[in-house]
């Protein structure tokens, strides 16, 4: 589990190089960084390491919402 900005770098730090030329990957290390410089939002970092972390990955199904029972 990511909850630092630290922790954030470290992991990318410890992906292989191949990954990290990866589209969503070279997006996450900038706003990162420009979260840690200062720069940027917190928010846009975070975002992007979402996108970079489920980037391949299935979308998950919505689950069906149950009828409101009436009055």
């Amino acid at each position: 589990m990511l909850r630092t900005l630290r922790d954030a770098g470290e992991y990318m730090q410890a992906l292989p190089r191949a990954k990290l030329k990866q589209p969503e990957w070279e997006i996450a290390a900038e706003t990162l960084l420009a979260a840690v410089e200062g720069s940027g939002p917190l928010m846009f970092a975070e975002i992007a390491m979402r996108k970079a972390l489920n980037a391949g990955k299935p979308a998950p199904e919505p689950t069906p919402r149950g009828k409101a029972a009436k009055k």
